[in-house]
Order: C-alpha cells, then sequence, then structure tokens
C-alpha cells in the first residue's frame, strides 16, 4: 500500500540521528510513540528526549525536555518541541529526578535488546492495523500481537516514563488495550 511505514527499527534509528543536532547526546530516547492522524496533521511517530545520567546498571531520568515528531511513512523529521511535564499532565518537577530505568530481575542486556527488537517487530505488525492501512487480520492474531505487545512493552519501556507514554500515545495505547482482551 502507498501508506506504509517504515520499519520501526529504522524509525528508532532516524528518531535519533535526525534531532543529534537539537538533543544532547546524553539525552535518553524513548520507545516511538503513534500519534493518530487529525485533519490538520497526519500520522505522526514521537519520540521523548529525557535528561538522563546512566551509571552501572542503571539509567536515571528526568522528566522529557524535548518531543521530536517524525513522518513514519518518510522518515522525515516534522518536528521538534520543548515540553515539561506540564506538556503530558503530569505533576513532576521538569529538572528533578524522575525514577530509575533498570534491566527488570533475570533479563540480561541480550535478551533486552532482543526483547526491544521484538516490541519493534510488534509495533510493525500493529500501526497497519490501527491506522487502518492494511486490511484487517484475523482477531485472534491481532490479539495475539496485541496482548504480547504489551507484555514486552512491559519489560522494555521505561517504568518511570510509563505515564508519559500512555498521556502522549493515548489513543494507540487504549487500541491495543481494547484489542488484547
Amino acid at each position: 500500500m502507498a501508506d506504509q511505514a517504515l520499519p520501526f527499527a529504522q524509525l528508532m534509528k532516524l528518531g535519533r540521528s535526525l534531532v543529534a543536532d537539537q538533543v544532547p547526546d546524553q539525552s535518553r530516547q524513548s520507545l516511538p510513540v503513534p500519534v493518530p492522524a487529525r485533519a490538520e496533521r497526519p500520522l505522526r511517530v514521537a519520540f521523548m528526549y529525557c535528561p538522563a545520567q546512566a551509571l552501572p546498571g542503571v539509567n536515571r531520568l528526568a522528566p522529557p525536555n524535548q518531543l521530536a515528531w517524525l513522518d513514519p511513512i518518510h522518515g522525515t523529521l516534522l518536528a521538534v518541541q520543548a515540553v515539561t511535564p506540564a506538556s503530558f499532565g503530569q505533576p513532576d518537577a521538569a529538572r528533578e529526578l524522575l525514577g530509575e530505568f533498570r534491566l527488570p530481575v533475570g533479563v540480561t542486556a541480550e535478551s533486552y535488546l532482543a526483547l526491544r527488537e521484538r516490541l519493534l517487530q510488534l509495533y510493525d505488525l500493529l500501526l497497519p492495523q490501527w491506522a487502518q492501512w492494511s486490511p484487517a487480520v484475523e482477531r485472534p492474531v491481532l490479539q495475539a500481537n496485541a496482548s504480547e505487545f504489551l507484555q514486552v512493552f512491559g519489560k522494555v519501556g521505561e517504568p518511570p516514563l510509563i505515564p508519559y507514554y500512555y498521556s502522549l500515545g493515548r489513543a494507540f495505547f487504549d487500541w491495543v488495550r481494547e484489542v488484547a482482551r
């Protein structure tokens, strides 16, 4: 189909390279967040960037302070904007430690990377259905993909950022949770 997104693994790389001159290297890039099309805006994929302090075995995260918008079909950068916790409806202080991100218990660095790769593959499977770019797949297949997405996202997503993910990508995450039921 003409309206087909680039693979999410590629969008992740573009999310870092296209903003390299606007986002500090020490910022942690979030996982991709699909944001629905509206009359005045096409479907976009957002990436949050958080000030981070990487220490052995842990990343200390502050709330996102920048947000990048990518066109998922063409892989172009649409905008980079400054944000605060209030931009996401969160009460956190802008520059204070939000929390820490560690690998889940029993998850090695290698298995974390494999889980993250699987999550990106699940985005590839779910986005065309959510955006309705492709014919509907069988309900059991879609339900299984959505259920696995939620499971893997729960292991790969940074716990301090979960409210930010859900605020920014409410439409997508609500749809995934509904489909998984």
